[in-house]
């Protein structure tokens, strides 16, 4: 993830992209395959490939580098701050490259603050110059400042002309292109130009391309998205120094503005055996960092009239206003009773879509009232009063269960909730779902209990062998729940029971890293491609053995022409 989401995430609360529609672009553009890393990639059998542009030698370089990092909205600064270390890169087995940043210190205004090492991985294509094509964080936080390496790794590459570079560990989700051209003679030692880069033949531009658009049509138009970044090249992979400044826009709470960080990096000697580091699949996990914030809800307006609640939720599908939407259900908070929202629930002239994030936004205030003002809602909605009632009970129950101020008396409505045998299936079958969910979120705010938990096994163990089909969602509330020792049930289910019941326990089982070869035997046999794809999304295709990964494909030779592309799609991953 690169440092522009992480500020995002951190300063605001931002959703990311999706993930699978993100994938789906990246096979579409005409540049190579992303590449991967992970700890499984150091082979201490192999010796490093040597690389010819850094004179058949292994790459061992060292960088000083300082990051600045500033965001305004509005013209009004919300975060500004800088960031030191020391970084060496050094390859290790073929074209894998160990990292360790080192010396790290932080200032957000109260100070230098030191932060531990981290450790990383990178892949290296070395052609003229060398482009670092995949990074892994081994496992650091999503909102450490560190995040930045990646930025750094991508401003380091040079690219080949006339060539499109996406760098799959950059949600910036930009194209890049690189041209060459013969330095001009300069007289009287005036400086290079911004974007402008050399050694002493040839100068080397980067230009950044919207990666929504289609690249051809900017082909001739590099000038017009050249990069403000500048690197100094010697007779090496690297460069000897950088300088790279990248921009992007915000919009938060219907105001504007822009995240900005600047990175300067300068060659030094290398300062370390990086050996003696450990690059285990979570070596940063204990790395722990809180970063300065802002709240977005000062941002928004105050909703202070009904009239402007009602605008707000009928506007939110296309505004995604985070925090005028919680000023919103704050309102209705203060000002409606239970049944004024069920009424709201109900009633024919409200989109669908308000109705909906309505529910949502009481979910996400962060009030200690929200909880009951749910409950209430939930407990006056009409029993068996159709599809369309029981979708808003649905969504209660999800939005309950996933409520920050969620207690355990949530779990015991929806407990009663399942157990109503004058509700219609859908609804039962949901609350056990969102019963296995509050309980999670219970057991990770240390309210869980053994008693919570043989209730909800209770429930799950009636409802994996009951008649009325309701297996599905009780796999489902297991593993939601992360409860353990229902695997053979699971098995079972997944042998001979409906596509419904075996897509949902292709789901749970996939996330059992000790289920993935009987789960690949599994997949040879499955005749629905819908149950085969809640296997396959569970898994990393770079975390499987070669031995796996060799016995999909034999699968995917022998399948059906469906089958076999979804397989196929899977371990190009």
């Amino acid at each position: 993830m690169s440092v522009f989401k992480k500020i995002l995430l951190l300063l605001l609360g931002l959703a990311g992209l999706s993930a699978a529609a993100l994938y789906g672009y990246i096979q579409s553009l005409p540049s190579a395959a992303p590449q991967f890393v992970t700890a499984n990639s150091l082979l201490p059998e192999k010796d490093f490939d040597p690389l010819q542009c850094n004179q058949n030698t292994q790459l061992n370089v060292a960088y000083d580098v300082t990051v600045t990092v500033t965001s305004e909205l509005n013209q009004q600064a919300i975060y500004d701050s800088r960031l030191r270390f020391k970084t060496q890169l050094t390859q290790a087995n073929d074209d894998v490259v160990k990292g360790i940043a080192s010396g790290i210190t932080i200032n957000e205004g109260q100070g230098d603050m030191a932060l531990q090492d981290v450790v990383f991985l990178s892949r290296i294509d070395a052609q003229q110059y060398a482009v670092f094509t995949a990074f892994d964080d081994l496992g650091l936080i999503e909102k450490h400042p560190m995040a930045i390496v990646s930025q750094l790794l991508k401003g380091l590459s040079v690219g080949a002309p006339d060539t499109n570079y996406f760098f799959s560990y950059d949600p910036l989700q930009r194209t890049y292109r690189y041209r060459q051209r013969a330095r001009q003679s300069v007289t009287g030692g005036q400086p290079g130009t911004e974007g402008q880069s050399g050694t002493e033949g040839i100068v080397v531009e980067r230009a950044a391309y919207p990666t929504t658009a289609n690249i051809r049509s900017f082909a001739g138009s590099f000038s017009d998205y050249q990069s403000d970044w500048m690197v100094q090249l010697g007779k090496n992979c690297l460069p000897q120094t950088l300088r790279t400044v990248e921009k992007h826009a915000l919009s938060v709470a219907g105001k504007k503005g822009f995240i900005r960080f600047k990175i300067e990096a300068k060659a030094i000697p290398v300062f370390t055996d990086i050996q003696q580091y450990q690059f285990a699949q979570y070596a940063n996990s204990g790395n722990q960092w809180n970063v300065a914030g802002v709240n977005a809800d000062t941002l928004a307006d105050r909703v202070e009239t009904e009239a402007q609640m009602w605008e707000v939720l009928q506007e939110f599908s296309d505004s995604k206003d985070m925090a005028s939407l919680r000023q919103a259900a704050n309102y209705m908070l203060d000002h409606f009773q239970a049944t004024d929202a069920v009424n709201a629930l109900l009633q024919s002239d409200l989109s669908d879509s308000s109705k909906r994030d309505l529910i949502f936004a009481l979910g996400i205030t962060g009030r200690d009232d929200a909880e009951s003002f749910m409950l209430q809602t939930l407990a006056s909605m009409p029993v068996a009063a159709g599809n369309a009632a029981d979708l808003q009970k649905v969504r209660l129950m999800v939005s309950l269960a996933g409520n920050d101020k969620l207690t355990v008396e949530s779990f015991h409505a929806l407990a009663n909730m399942a157990e109503q045998q004058n509700e219609t299936p859908n609804v039962r079958n949901n609350a056990l779902i969102s019963m296995g969910t509050s309980l999670a979120n219970l057991s990770d705010s240390g309210q869980g209990s053994d008693y919570l938990e043989s209730q909800l096994r209770q429930h799950i163990t009636e409802a994996i062998t009951s008649p009325d089909h309701s297996s599905a969602s009780a796999i489902l509330a297991a593993g939601n729940a992360r409860l353990d020792g229902l695997e053979q049930s699971m098995l079972s289910v997944l042998e001979s029971g409906t596509q419904k019941e075996r897509y949902a326990a292709g789901r749970v089982l996939s996330q059992d890293e000790s289920q993935r070869d009987r789960l690949i035997g599994h997949v040879a046999s499955e005749p629905s491609d819908q149950v085969m794809y809640a296997i396959l999304s569970g898994w990393d295709a770079a975390e499987l053995t070669s031995e796996q990964k060799q016995q999909l494909e034999r699968i995917a030779e022998q399948a059906p022409a469906q089958k076999a592309r979804l397989l196929r799609q899977f371990l190009a991953r």
